[in-house]
């Protein structure tokens, strides 16, 4: 595929990978970014790319993707400063919560795959039942139960957690 037909075939979609690419990150430098890589990714298969049924679905996939990647990066990166009441914890009280948000990670980490997935998009990364739905593709419902599940799950597990480590202090 030529420069030209390139640019002709694919960059009508750039609006709306935006516009996608925006709702998933809320932030416009980065959605451009992101955008801007998925053009790369895609001229880095362009020979490739006359095979492909749905060019759009493809675009919008890699976006996707692409995006999902910047907030788990992003996630990575993040700092958590606790704040309790409005006053600094302190150093006790920073460690206190430092070995909780280690052990819910942790536990959050043994749940299936799918509860993983949406606890981490709806829990950590704040989205709600409609972007998760976008996102992933899952019916509301579905997202909706299986959030319940993972939250039950993950509250047991804690609480037997912390039930164990209680008995061998004793």
């Amino acid at each position: 595929m030529e420069s030209k037909q390139f640019e002709a075939r694919l960059f009508p979609f750039k609006p709306r990978l935006i516009r996608y690419a925006q709702s998933l990150l809320k932030d416009n430098d980065q959605a451009q970014d992101i955008v801007q890589e998925v053009y790369l990714k895609l001229w880095s298969i362009r020979d490739n790319l006359d095979s492909q049924k749905n060019l759009e679905a493809l675009m919008m996939k890699v976006t996707k993707h692409l995006s999902l990647n910047a907030i788990r990066k992003t996630q990575k990166q993040r700092e958590f400063t606790p704040i309790e009441g409005g006053k600094e914890l302190t150093p006790f009280d920073h460690l206190v919560f430092e070995d909780t948000r280690e052990r819910i990670a942790y536990l959050i980490n043994l749940l299936p795959e799918v509860q993983r997935e949406l606890i981490h998009l709806k829990d950590l990364e704040g989205f709600g039942q409609d972007e998760i739905s976008m996102i992933t593709g899952y019916d509301k419902n579905y997202i909706r139960v299986n959030l319940s599940r993972a939250r039950k799950r993950l509250r047991s597990m804690y609480n037997q957690l912390i039930a164990n480590e209680e008995t061998r202090r004793n």
